[in-house]
């Protein structure tokens, strides 16, 4: 398992960067409800119940934190109904830290 791998290797500060967006087109009202789920189970460090695009990444993200002690922070969130304005199909946008203790 990666996240085995990369954990049992860290010597020192590392910084792994992961992206992926996290609903699709859904309206902007459903989106929301269905990121904050999401975010949630991320904050949580759980890896079920994520509805986000690149799955395995944000799972090796969780687990490496998880074994680390770590925790996760949200930074930000959006979809693009907040930043592009059509609000009937969107997309869902967070920014979320992994860190150490």
């Amino acid at each position: 398992m990666l996240a085995e791998t990369i954990s049992k290797n860290v010597k020192d500060k590392i910084l792994i960067i992961a992206s992926a967006d996290l609903s699709h087109y859904l309206s902007y009202r459903e989106a929301k409800k269905t990121d904050k789920k999401t975010l949630n189970n991320l904050l949580g460090l759980q890896t079920s119940g994520l509805d986000i695009c690149a799955i395995d990444s944000a799972k090796t993200i969780i687990e490496i934190t998880k074994k680390l002690g770590g925790k996760a922070k949200l930074l930000k969130y959006l979809n693009s109904g907040d930043t592009a304005g059509d609000k009937l199909r969107v997309v869902g946008y967070g920014a979320v830290a992994f860190h150490g203790q």
